[in-house]
């Protein structure tokens, strides 16, 4: 089916795609298989013998739940995982007091955002590899205090959980049940390198066989990559495929909306568009970015509206220059995070604070866009119609 529009937005998310392990053979195993966010709710997990492959995220979420269903669980770890504890606590009448009012909310949100954005952002603007090889230093005896207080001082296993990688180089969580998961008796924890698959199970080192009925890829998205941004065809003007133009010439768009030669088109998760901070405010500024163009060329009554090139390469160029700057790519470059993608660049990440994208989203120069009104297309003169021939009459055979 096809649909004809003037504008096309590409709401997608920035985390849609699920990446699969790099493990041969994997798809020979013939039990069940599944990604975590392509959970099969029909299969059941009490009593099975199941597998989950890593340790990010993810697998600190379904870990201690798939634990207390399987008959056994192994972990399969690469690297451990930064985790603290989570502040979870009961939400009671004073709690719900403060969120049930608009403006205290708002105001609690804005404090959170502001916190976060001085805190992550300016960890990823301003880094340099002396502050997180310190940072990780300060940090790291404490991670360790808490990865033994939550596995009973056995400092075998401990060793095993705590990361090998500097703070901040790959996604942080809180948990407060991910750790002790690790001592009940029906877990096993694997750091050896997963080498191959089989039909019964998953291979460790040079020939460790270990048989599953289930294996649960936590392994998280394709993230910062071609396809992540937009997961379907997109072609512009001069036939130009987006996917080929990122390939060749890296992943860019003005403020992670708009790309030259696309005109029309907009993201609202694109490259270089996410100053750490709350997602939401990140995907509200987009939104209304785009408003805010699409406004403009209504009022200028304009079928076509397209970001100069000139202005998206100044800020394709500003990003990526900062993001040099920072020790972030030549400390982490190892840790195999997702935020530096195939090409290696920190594509996913606006290298400036949460109040500088909420700003120049709503309040950038109009000017920055080209509007133009296209000439309508001029119809086809109708054709006369022709007069109806007669009916031919078709021969019948009789059957005898």
């Amino acid at each position: 089916k096809t649909v004809t529009a003037r504008f096309v937005i590409g709401a997608v998310g920035g985390i849609e795609i699920p990446r699969l392990p790099d493990v041969p053979d994997i798809e020979s195993f013939e039990g069940k298989f599944m990604h975590s966010s392509q959970w099969d709710h029909d299969y059941k997990l009490e009593g099975k013998k199941v597998a989950v492959i890593g340790t990010g995220a993810s697998a600190l979420q379904l870990i201690p739940e798939v634990a207390k269903m399987a008959g056994h669980l192994t972990v399969f770890q690469r690297r451990g995982i930064w985790a603290a504890p989570k502040p979870d606590w009961k939400v009671g009448p004073f709690t719900q007091f403060v969120l049930n009012r608009i403006f205290l909310r708002r105001v609690i949100r804005f404090v959170a955002g502001g916190v976060i954005s001085i805190g992550v952002g300016g960890g990823v603007q301003l880094a340099q590899p002396w502050m997180l090889r310190f940072a990780t230093a300060v940090v790291k005896p404490v991670q360790t205090a808490w990865i033994w207080a939550n596995v009973g001082f056995d400092l075998d296993l401990a060793k095993q959980l705590t990361p090998n990688y500097p703070l901040g180089c790959k996604r942080p969580s809180v948990s407060n049940k991910y750790f002790p998961t690790f001592k009940r008796p029906n877990v096993k924890l694997v750091t050896e390198p997963l080498t191959r698959g089989d039909k019964k199970g998953l291979v460790s080192g040079e020939n460790n066989l270990h048989e599953f009925d289930a294996i649960i890829c936590a392994t998280g998205f394709q993230v910062a990559e071609a396809d992540s941004f937009a997961p379907f065809r997109v072609v512009g003007a001069n036939g130009i495929v987006l996917h080929e133009f990122w390939k060749e010439n890296r992943l860019q768009a003005y403020q992670g909306v708009s790309m030259p030669n696309f005109p029309n088109a907009f993201l609202t998760t694109g490259p270089y568009g996410y100053a750490p901070s709350s997602y939401h405010s990140y995907i509200e500024a987009a939104c209304a970015h785009i408003v805010r163009a699409i406004g403009e060329a209504n009022k200028r009554e304009s079928t076509r509206v397209e970001i100069r090139q000139e202005i998206h390469d100044e800020y394709w160029h500003r990003c990526t220059a900062k993001v040099e700057k920072t020790g972030y790519k030549s400390v982490c470059q190892s840790s195999n995070t997702f935020y530096i993608n195939s090409q290696g660049d920190s594509a996913l990440v606006r290298p400036e604070g949460q109040f500088t994208m909420w700003w120049e989203n709503r309040f950038y120069d109009k000017n920055v866009y080209t509007y133009q009104k296209q000439p309508a297309a001029v119809e086809a003169p109708k054709q006369p119609a022709k007069k109806a021939q007669p009916k031919k009459k078709e021969a019948v055979s009789s059957g005898a």
